[in-house]
């Protein structure tokens, strides 16, 4: 059985007839319906941060790793960081599950030499449950690293 992200948004079925308002209004309608979702996970939010937060200060580093578009976005996020918010380069390191061949080769998804235990890996999916990503989560338990 197919997970809800994997199933046709109905929203959307015909976005290719909607005119440029009403693809507009569906669009900002699915951010309403995304930031609502959040809503119910504030909690937890706030307990990761202040999990990482403790993990960062001991020299920890956050590390994403997803698979395709997912692990892209970890990518980006990571490279944002260091001019956003100041912090040094690698601290927070983006990898896409499956190595270079699944980034087109780019050198900067190198996964990081040494894990620390003081390090929190970030097991980017949409659906929740991509192999690959739950793989790496499995070796991080491995290495007893925090695991969001």
């Amino acid at each position: 059985m197919l997970k809800k992200t994997e199933y046709r948004n109905p929203n959307t079925t015909n976005i290719d007839k909607m005119s440029a308002l009403e693809i507009a209004q569906v669009m900002q309608q699915e951010n309403i319906n995304a930031a609502l979702a959040i809503n119910t996970e504030l909690e937890s939010i706030a307990e990761a941060i202040d999990k990482i937060s403790e993990r960062m200060k001991k020299g920890g580093r956050i590390i994403y790793v997803g698979c395709g578009t997912s692990g892209r976005l970890g990518v980006l996020d990571a490279s944002e960081c260091p001019p956003t918010f100041g912090v040094s380069k690698g601290t927070v390191v983006g990898i896409i599950a499956g190595g270079y061949g699944a980034a087109e080769g780019e050198k900067a998804l190198r996964f990081p030499k040494a894990l620390k235990l003081t390090d929190t890996e970030s097991g980017e999916s949409v659906v929740g449950d991509t192999l690959k990503v739950k793989l790496r989560q499995f070796e991080t338990k491995i290495f007893r690293m925090s695991n969001v």
